[in-house]
């Protein structure tokens, strides 16, 4: 059996509602934010309706960054405490 998560990352649920509350806050269409992180416009979209249950690290980088959030707030993470 193929592990068809390597070098993805499985997403939590609340994806989906993060990627699409950031964006409304940042006032961006899907289109706009996909240009910004260099990204497809459907891969935003699957993301939002949770019909993608892996990403690349590197989607989630861009994105984060395109949204200006750590990639921890975008996928519902709790940020570890500063030492």
């Amino acid at each position: 059996m193929t592990d068809r998560s390597v070098g993805s990352v499985p997403l939590g649920e609340s994806i989906g509602e993060n990627l699409a509350r950031l964006r409304k806050v940042r006032d961006l269409s899907q289109e706009r934010l996909a240009e910004a992180a260099d990204v497809g416009v459907d891969t935003v979209a699957r993301l939002e309706q949770a019909k993608r249950s892996n990403v690349r690290p590197v989607t989630l980088r861009r994105l984060a960054d395109a949204l200006r959030v750590s990639v921890d707030d975008l996928i519902g993470r709790p940020s570890a405490p500063a030492i």
